[in-house]
């Protein structure tokens, strides 16, 4: 064994000791008096708040038993109860959106132990509804750095999540932030942070620990002193390596569980100063008073969800604010505490988490402190539902329901920005991702256009939002039966028939407030034809509507088209010797047009002065056939920018004259041009001419359904293949093409529109005619 080294035994600190506690000797109380006092509250609330919309209402006790023995010779048994009651009023604000606010009071013993008289809860529950009321009409909160004042709930939180558990032992040992601090300042002379065993100024706490689960005495652990870091939480273990005293923090949730180093009575001292004070000190700031959720680590970087806040203006309550979160790192912000109340608050209601769940109570008086945050956020939560009825190799495959959560947030910190996605609703994801946004924003490049919208509200709703199963299946058969009876030689490679329904809800720290529901219907097909061991290529088409049941599924989107035209598509000539020459655009390849276009008058080609109509508005730069307009509301969309504008109609290009340029926010503060939101979902207006007689006036080009090619250059020239395309000669369709080039310029593409057909085909967002070009050569 000597040539793995030699370890010597760790000599662990810690005694043997033996108690006995005993829990409440209070009868409890029986179900029917549960019920009668829940009843009594639910009346109270029915009778005096008639506006709320529901009321809930919890009582909840526990009891915990351990009994151990060592083999140093300690024994002990230990009993604690607790006890909660929980009401949750809801009613709504001025846009009918649910208001939720919760009361609850926890302590030791059972139910009996609380007192529930409706002398006692009343007055707690007409403050609540109070708070309720004022948060319908709350106003957003400003982004920043700020004075808080935090109520004594949100102290005993910060001293549990985000200095407590980073004062363990073990996090210690593995790199807390506060490794190393002993002896040196963490926060303010006014804080002085202790976690208590069992006692409190001479009256037993919530949960009184008289030794741990190791068997070692509990004794006060003294954390900071005066805001100087003195010690930390120790199992026998950690304080023998640590050389410090065992302070009996070792704490299991049952008997087949490893004890872990755990809190028990944390709290923050309380100081000498008067609340009203406090407040009544700050110009401008806000009082933090109720957390929904609260999550920190070893680096002391917390973030807490705030649900009852008011903001404070020359040195009184104003409006309360609507949900918010607080963040930042607490050994930063505690050195910022300049008040702390003489008051103190106990709260043991909850579990701690941390690999088994622990009964532990927190404590604090109000604290104020400078609290930063981002300076502005903006956040856009999406929920999507959708039923799909796939068809696979000419044959229904699978029918399935999927439910999608995309979460994009946004921070701003003095003129930085970052973003990032997630798809994962969890608590703990959210806030490790907050923390993520912060760093990332704090690293960013400096850019004073960086901004979020403001005072944006709305909400827009449109389209079918319940699924119809039986209709999608009609759907299917209908495309299936087509294929079978009309182009046999077609292989359907994939399809589909789905419902889906959209919400999307936007916030930013600047009051704006978007909501959505959208639900639609869609249609998609992927199929190719073979015949004697040839293949055409793939072909697609698809969309989004509102109805389906007004005419057979291949009626929408040309799906008949596609799939005859497929058929013939299997024998394809060479162009030959290249040629300029005509084309007729179908609606689906006029995309491919339209897209270089509205990149040349977005945010990025701006910036970038790269856009051939950087300073065009009010020129001339298509033919004067061609109208160009918003369809924002079309199916399967909401009208409302990713920046989170509504984006209202608009006309970009009347008679082929440029009405306007698309930058967003930031393109618009950058530039200094004119913010015009826009979104997806276009329109081309109708021409005069029959798509018959378009192609009928073609001498030698082609009709193109798809273009494949590589991004145009700045200027719009452009080289791609066409596909799933056929020769025009004489007026005549022709042969499917193998193999042809087609090159030219976009911008000179817009000027030579010949012809714009009265016929249309709506995709859903892409709502458009078949156009004529002229001039494009052809390889």
């Amino acid at each position: 064994m000597s040539r793995f080294g030699k370890k010597s035994a760790l000599t662990l600190a810690g005694n043997a000791h033996s108690y006995e506690q005993r829990g409440t000797d209070t009868a409890e109380l029986s179900q029917q008096d549960s019920i009668d006092i829940m009843a009594a509250i639910n009346d109270h609330c029915r009778r005096r708040y008639p506006d709320l919309k529901s009321t809930s209402i919890l009582l909840h006790e526990e009891a915990h038993n351990k009994a151990y023995q060592t083999t140093m010779g300690g024994e002990g048994v230990s009993v604690i109860n607790r006890a909660t009651w929980v009401v949750v009023m809801t009613a709504e604000d001025k846009n009918g959106r649910p208001v939720e606010l919760r009361e609850s009071l926890s302590g030791k013993g059972n139910l009996a132990d609380l007192n529930m008289t409706m002398q006692t809860i009343g007055p707690a529950l007409d403050e609540t509804y109070q708070h309720l009321k004022a948060k319908c009409n709350a106003v957003p909160v400003r982004g920043g750095q700020h004075v808080i004042v935090l109520s004594p709930d949100l102290a005993g939180m910060l001293a549990h999540e985000a200095m407590g558990h980073p004062c363990e032992a073990d996090s210690v040992l593995g790199g807390s932030a506060l490794a190393g601090l002993v002896g040196k300042p963490v926060a303010s002379e006014l804080i002085t942070m202790i976690d208590y065993a069992n006692t409190y100024n001479g009256s037993e706490l919530m949960i009184p620990v008289y030794a741990d689960d190791e068997g070692t005495e509990a004794i006060d652990a003294v954390l900071i002193e005066n805001g100087i870091m003195k010690n930390f939480m120790n199992s026998r273990e950690t304080a023998a390596k640590l050389g410090m005293a065992a302070t009996g923090n070792a704490r299991a949730y049952t008997f087949n569980d490893e004890p872990l180093i755990r809190m028990r009575n944390t709290a923050i001292l309380p100081g000498k100063s008067k609340l009203e004070d406090m407040i009544s000190e700050v110009e401008e700031g806000y009082f933090l008073m109720k957390t929904g959720n609260g999550q920190a680590d070893a680096t002391t970087e917390f973030m807490f969800g705030i649900n009852l806040a008011y903001e404070i203006r020359n040195g009184k309550l104003g409006h309360a604010i609507t949900d918010t979160t607080v963040s930042g790192r607490a050994i930063d912000m505690l050195k910022t505490v300049d008040a702390v109340s003489d008051d103190m608050h106990w709260e043991c209601g909850g579990y701690c988490g941390k690999k088994q769940p622990m009964v532990v109570s927190m404590g604090g008086p109000a604290i104020r402190a400078q609290a930063a945050g981002f300076d502005d956020g903006h956040v856009s939560v999406s929920i999507t539902t959708q039923d799909e009825l796939n068809i696979e190799q000419n044959e229904a495959s699978l029918l399935r329901s999927v439910e999608n959560y995309d979460i994009s947030l946004t921070g701003i910190v003095d003129g930085r920005k970052a973003n990032v996605a997630i798809t994962d609703l969890n608590d703990a994801v959210v806030a490790e991702t907050v923390k993520t946004l912060v760093a990332r924003a704090r690293s960013a490049p400096q850019d004073d256009a960086n901004a979020v919208s403001s005072n944006q509200v709305d909400s827009f709703e449109q389209g079918p939002l319940h699924s119809d199963l039986d209709l999608l299946c009609r759907k299917a058969s209908e495309i299936l039966d087509f294929r079978a009876e009309q182009t046999p030689k077609v292989e359907l490679r994939s399809a589909a028939a789905a419902h889906g329904v959209s919400r999307t809800h936007t916030v930013t720290s600047r009051g704006t407030a978007l909501s959505s529901t959208v639900g639609s219907f869609r249609l998609g097909v992927t199929c190719n034809a073979t015949e004697d061991g040839k293949t055409s290529s793939f072909s697609y088409s698809g969309g989004i509507a509102n109805d389906l049941s007004d005419k057979s599924a291949v009626e929408f989107f040309a799906l008949d088209e596609l799939m005859r035209s497929a058929e013939h598509q299997i024998h394809t000539q060479l162009i030959g010797s290249p040629f300029v020459g005509e084309v007729i655009l179908a609606p689906s390849a006029v995309s491919s047009v339209f897209s270089w276009l509205l990149e040349q008058l977005g945010t990025q080609a701006l910036i970038a002065q790269s856009s051939v109509y950087q300073h065009s508005v009010g020129e001339q730069i298509a033919a004067s056939n061609l109208t160009l307009r918003s369809d924002f509301d079309a199916p399967g969309h909401a009208p409302y920018t990713a920046d989170g504008f509504r984006a209202e109609p608009l006309v970009v290009l009347e008679n082929g004259r440029l009405a306007t340029l698309l930058p967003d926010l930031y393109g618009s503060l950058k530039t200094g041009l004119s913010h015009r939101p826009s979104t997806s979902g276009w329109s081309i207006d109708p021409g005069k001419d029959r798509k018959t007689d378009l192609i009928s006036s073609v001498q030698r080009g082609a009709l193109v359904t798809r273009i494949s090619m590589g991004r145009p250059t700045s200027s719009g020239d452009f080289s791609g293949v066409i596909k799933n395309s056929f020769l025009i000669e004489d007026g005549e369709i022709g042969a499917a093409l193998a193999e042809t080039m087609v090159a030219g310029n976009m911008a000179q593409m817009l000027k030579d529109i010949s012809g714009v057909s009265a016929e249309k085909i709506n995709y859903g967002g892409q709502n458009f005619p078949w156009l004529k070009i002229n001039g494009l050569h052809f390889s």
